[in-house]
């Protein structure tokens, strides 16, 4: 199914709760629709799941309209509100089995759907109990079963973590997965952002009614990704995580600064020159800390040495450089062309059924080379070769997270870690929203 939200708006008297919002899903997706309060996720679900009318748009479910068609929408939409009533002369099952009769469902089909729908919600224990006994966890699994007990392809879900607990969270989310899985389409809105991140494939953020971004969560990051605020975890030594802490709060250029287990998350601002002034300052009681080198690592050669440095050719190897012994095995390319060359041991008759050795090995490896012990052929010396350097941090968002760095080394701050926090749809919400709303 492809669920189309088409120039949605929506008027209560002057004020504009919805304007002009657009988006689109399908089956499969489980899409976090984010915003602030009074930004308009209430209404918009509410049109969605043809409970309200829009002054404007229209929303479709495979093309056909739920406004023009509601009775016929209503079989494919199963929507679950943020409360559930407290009803004292309900049970659970009477509940579940009387929105199933609701949507058409009579005898042995609505006895197999209640009882399908109770196992799956885990709430057939319950069964015989009223509404009012039961806990926020319960209840919210009631209103999923009641959501689900006609089998919709589109689930609509308000609100559906607010008020569980840990343990109810983590089943909820599993819940959702689940469906997911089996293709439904979901449209679930929550305030809990990273719980939305884990069980999310899109989401659609919106304020004052309007969207602000909406698509696959990795493609709204990268959208947001040039305004977003550099953050960046440090962690060092020689200094505890508090003193780390309180020195990042002393740092020109670092808007704030908190405690991320044995690191710390530095949250720059985003100018660079309070951090270029500090790059150039010295510790107290000292001379200037060495500087950033060009990999991210302290105590390298700096740049401007390494220019004067004398320069190797790189594509020399190490046996071939000036300063290696002299010897036959290191004589310069030009000197070997001009050595006598050793004829072919095998006549081409006898070349053809011999092992073809890639053309690049040294002749000690070649298939015509002596043998050694058991007919293995013995590998040739090889020359040494400096370590490989460690891998280097993932690349630096931006000239601010360097100069910021430099500023930590000048203060005597021996950093041995760090990185840009990972984008997640916390840190995506916080960076296109305002937070203001009508």
């Amino acid at each position: 199914m492809k669920i189309e939200v088409r120039h949605l708006t929506k008027f209560f008297g002057p004020l504009r709760a919805v304007d002009d919002l657009s988006f689109s899903f399908g089956s499969g997706d489980v899409v976090g629709f984010v915003g602030p309060n009074g930004s308009g996720k209430t209404t918009t679900m509410s049109i969605m799941a043809t409970l309200d009318v829009p002054t404007a748009g229209d929303v479709l479910l495979d093309g056909r309209s739920v406004i023009d068609y509601p009775e016929e929408s209503r079989r494919l939409i199963g929507f679950m509100p943020d409360d559930l009533p407290s009803l004292s002369d309900i049970t659970v099952h009477e509940y579940v089995d009387f929105y199933g009769r609701a949507f058409g469902l009579r005898g042995a089909a609505l006895d197999r759907a209640t009882a399908e729908v109770e196992d799956f919600t885990g709430i057939a224990d319950l069964r015989d109990r009223t509404l009012s006994a039961l806990s926020k966890g319960m209840k919210q699994r009631v209103s999923l079963a009641r959501a689900l007990v006609h089998d919709p392809e589109l689930l609509i879900m308000d609100e559906p973590a607010n008020g569980l607990d840990p343990r109810a969270r983590v089943e909820l989310r599993e819940l959702v997965k689940i469906l997911a899985e089996n293709g439904k389409a979901i449209l679930i809105s929550s305030h809990i952002l990273t719980e939305l991140s884990e069980m999310c494939t899109g989401v659609v953020i919106i304020e004052r009614g309007r969207l602000v971004s909406g698509g696959a969560i990795s493609d709204v990051a990268a959208a947001a990704a040039p305004t977003q605020t550099p953050r960046i975890l440090v962690r060092a030594i020689g200094i505890t995580p508090d003193a780390l802490l309180r020195t990042l709060l002393e740092t020109p250029g670092v808007a704030n600064a908190e405690l991320r287990g044995p690191a710390c998350l530095a949250v720059l601002s985003m100018t660079s020159p309070a951090f270029d002034s500090a790059a150039r300052s010295t510790p107290p009681g000292g001379d200037a800390a060495t500087p950033l080198s060009e990999g991210g690592k302290a105590g390298e050669t700096p740049s401007s040495e390494k220019e004067n440095a004398p320069q190797i050719p790189p594509e020399l190897p190490p046996s071939e450089r000036g300063d290696a012994p002299e010897g036959p095995q290191n004589l310069p390319p030009s000197e070997k062309a001009d050595a006598p060359q050793i004829p072919p041991a095998l006549p081409p008759s006898e070349k053809a059924d011999a092992p073809q050795i890639p053309p690049e090995l040294p002749p000690s490896e070649r298939g015509d080379a002596p043998q050694g012990q058991g007919g293995v052929l013995r590998a040739s010396p090889k020359t040494e070769t400096p370590a490989p350097s460690p891998p280097l941090p993932p690349p630096l968002p931006d000239e601010a997270t360097a100069a910021f760095l430099a500023a930590l080394l000048a203060r005597g701050i021996r950093v041995v870690d760090f990185h840009p926090e990972t984008a997640n749809l916390e840190t995506i919400f916080m960076n296109v929203t305002t937070g203001n709303v009508q």
